[in-house]
C-alpha cells in the first residue's frame, strides 16, 4: 500500500494541470449530485405541505362507519391519530345568485379535524360549540350573498331527494325541471328541521366541494363525537 501511494502522489505531482483539473471535475460532479438531491427534496417538502394545505393532514378516510365498528378503527395500534366529520345536511341559500349552487351543505368536525382536515381560516375563528358555524368565501364571491362574521342564519336542513325517493349526495348536482326518459326530475329538501347558527369564520373554500356540488359547504363543531370517521 505505502508503495502504491508513493506511486500515486508521484504521479500527481508531475502531473499537476491534470491533477488540479480532475480535482475540480470532482468537487462540481459533488457539487452538481448535492444539488440535485436537494432540489429534489425541497419539491417532495413542498408538494407535501401543498397537500396537507389543501386536503388536510392525513392519510386516508373512512366514510359511513357504524358507531359501533368505530373502535377496529380508533383502538388500533397502528393509528397514530384520528378524527370525525359528519353531514348534517342540505339548506337553501336564500338570495344565492347561482342558479346550479342554491344549497348550503352543513358539515360538523370535532376539534381535531378543524386542524387537520383542510380547513383554512382566513377571518374570524374556528367554531367551538354546535350553535357556530364557519363559512366558506365562496359565498361571497359566487354567491354574492353578504354574510360576515357576527351575522346569526337560521335555515331549515334536511336531505336532498328526488319525487321518487331517490336520495341526492354532494356528487349530483342540482336537478331541476330536467326531463329523463319523459320523466321530469325535480328535488326539493325534506324532513328539515330548523336551526339557528352564529357566524364565527370565513374559510377559503374547500377542495373536497366539487365544482358541481350544489351547496356552498359550511362547518360547525361536533360535539356527539362517533359518528363518522375520517
Amino acid at each position: 500500500m505505502k508503495v502504491l501511494n508513493k506511486l500515486t502522489i508521484k504521479s500527481l505531482k508531475l502531473n499537476k494541470k491534470r491533477t488540479i483539473v480532475t480535482i475540480i471535475g470532482i468537487m462540481l460532479s459533488t457539487a452538481l449530485i448535492c444539488g440535485v438531491a436537494g432540489l429534489v427534496s425541497s419539491f417532495q417538502k413542498t408538494l407535501i405541505n401543498w397537500t396537507i394545505r389543501e386536503y388536510g393532514d392525513f392519510h386516508t378516510t373512512f366514510y359511513d362507519v357504524p358507531n359501533d365498528k368505530t373502535k377496529y378503527i380508533t383502538e388500533n395500534e397502528k393509528v397514530d391519530k384520528y378524527f370525525y366529520t359528519d353531514e348534517i345536511g342540505w339548506a337553501k341559500l336564500e338570495g344565492s345568485k347561482n342558479e346550479s349552487k342554491p344549497y348550503l351543505h352543513v358539515l360538523e368536525y370535532d376539534k381535531t379535524a378543524l386542524e387537520n382536515y383542510g380547513v383554512n381560516l382566513l377571518e374570524g375563528r374556528l367554531p367551538t360549540n354546535s350553535n357556530e358555524i364557519l363559512i366558506s368565501e365562496h359565498i361571497l364571491t359566487n354567491a354574492r350573498v353578504n354574510l360576515k362574521v357576527g351575522d346569526t342564519i337560521t335555515i331549515d336542513i334536511g336531505k336532498r331527494v328526488l319525487q321518487d325517493g331517490t336520495v341526492l349526495n354532494e356528487e349530483n348536482p342540482y336537478l331541476t325541471d330536467m326531463e329523463e326518459d319523459g320523466i321530469i326530475l325535480e328535488e326539493s329538501i325534506v324532513d328539515t328541521e330548523s336551526k339557528t347558527y352564529t357566524i364565527v369564520g370565513v374559510m377559503e373554500r374547500p377542495s373536497k366541494e366539487g365544482y358541481s356540488s350544489p351547496g356552498y359547504t359550511v362547518i360547525t363543531y361536533m360535539e356527539d363525537e362517533g359518528r363518522r370517521y375520517c
